[in-house]
């Protein structure tokens, strides 16, 4: 008796040392548009092509079909890159505002840290699990064809953010005239960081499934007293 007691401790030992080893190594994930994290070496895909991890919510406030790739767009003249991107869009240059999303998954939240660069046309609000509780990024000019503005740029923490479970990254881009897009460099860091597609620890059932965005969209780009 005691030397099965003695085997199932040994047993449990092991599976919590592999998961808290599992989880303490701090890796790095790559959330940017148009990079292809599915393929060795986290190719660009081309441009024409289509962008697996973002998937388009609406366009022009019209939702559209659950998972729908983003098209990957061509530079407009003038456009400035931002390097390890391409800018993707809703296959629609009318005026008017699309949605795009991508999620990821947290183990832990300590040391964490999601690092942002972003330019669009003409407008953009990014928002981190919630339309309203959590800073929003926010590019209210045109800062893809102008050379002096300069891109977006913010870091999300646990502090004011990003959570255990199952995260997703919102970007609302108003289109005013001519062609529209918008690319971002995320950068993921952390302690057990996945992307949502590759791992169950964030589906229904997981062991730390959370859901994102439980409010319902907001009509407009700006929220009330959110400017940021």
């Amino acid at each position: 008796m005691s030397r099965k007691i003695n085997f199932i401790v040994a047993l449990l030992t092991i599976f919590v040392f592999a998961n808290s080893s599992f989880a303490s190594v701090s890796t790095t994930v790559d959330l940017s548009t148009g990079v292809n994290v599915g393929a060795l070496g986290n190719p660009l895909y081309p441009i024409g092509g289509r962008d697996d991890y973002w998937i388009v919510r609406s366009v022009l406030g019209n939702p559209l079909p659950p998972n729908t790739s983003s098209w990957i767009t061509s530079f407009g003249s003038g456009w400035n890159t931002i390097p390890g991107t391409r800018p993707i869009f809703g296959n629609n240059n009318n005026v008017g505002t699309s949605e795009y999303e991508r999620c990821f998954c947290l183990e832990s939240t300590a040391k964490a840290s999601l690092t942002l660069t972003m330019r669009a046309d003409n407008k953009a609000n990014l928002f981190l699990n919630s339309y309203f509780a959590n800073p929003i990024v926010q590019a209210l000019v045109n800062n893809t064809f102008n050379n002096n503005i300069p891109a977006v740029q913010f870091t999300y923490t646990a502090q004011n953010g990003l959570k255990v479970g199952k995260n997703c990254i919102r970007v609302r881009v108003n289109n005013e005239s001519g062609p529209t897009g918008f690319a971002l460099k995320a950068t993921l860091q952390g302690f057990g960081v996945h992307d949502t597609y590759q791992e169950s620890c964030c589906n229904v059932g997981g062991p730390v499934f959370s859901e994102a965005f439980r409010e319902a969209p907001q009509s407009g780009l700006t929220p009330p007293g959110k400017n940021r």
